[in-house]
């Protein structure tokens, strides 16, 4: 029994790894890969509750199942971080007008999008912005770039961007 309940919770890991990612496709409009992940978890699912229902010992194997769902979601989170699928812009906030243009040239460089802008914060001090858009896999580098111009805290702001149209998408 204990070797039955360990593959039920390896299953419902797999599956509930599935679903959270075809959520995270959908929600990302990609969806080839939802077709082909839907199937599978239905038919895990069928079997998995099949055998959890007809079984003497459906306490177990509904915590075994409970388990591997739960699993399956933590799963889903790291492959779904791993794979930072998506795109994203990131304003980074200076009080320095020469280290803001040294950094914007530099994430040029290094082929990132980037506007800057001149603001007003409090009091109507003056400020400047770098907004940078880029995969959301790039903002390592973007954090990387940041620490090598000796800015290790800096302000950011980080926004899940939906679609980007133009010049600009080229590089994404």
């Amino acid at each position: 029994m204990l070797v039955e309940l360990s593959i039920i919770v390896l299953i419902m890991a797999v599956s509930d790894t599935l679903a959270t990612l075809k959520t995270i496709f959908v929600s990302k409009k990609i969806f080839p890969p939802v077709y082909l992940m839907v199937f599978t978890n239905a038919v895990i699912f069928v079997l998995v509750v099949s055998k959890v229902a007809t079984t003497e010992e459906g306490i177990y194997y509904a915590l075994a199942f409970a388990a591997g769902k739960t699993l399956g979601v933590y799963f889903g989170g790291m492959v779904e971080s791993k794979m930072a699928l998506g795109i994203m812009e990131v304003n980074i906030f200076f009080n320095n007008s020469e280290k803001m243009t040294s950094t914007a040239d530099e994430f040029r460089e290094k082929g990132f999008s980037v506007n800057t802008y001149d603001v007003h914060g409090l009091s109507g001090k003056k400020r400047y912005i770098i907004e940078v858009t880029l995969r959301r896999n790039g903002l390592k580098r973007i954090r990387d770039i940041m620490t090598e111009n000796s800015e290790k805290e800096p302000t950011m702001t980080i926004k899940e961007v939906t679609s980007v149209h133009g010049k600009v998408r080229k590089g994404l």
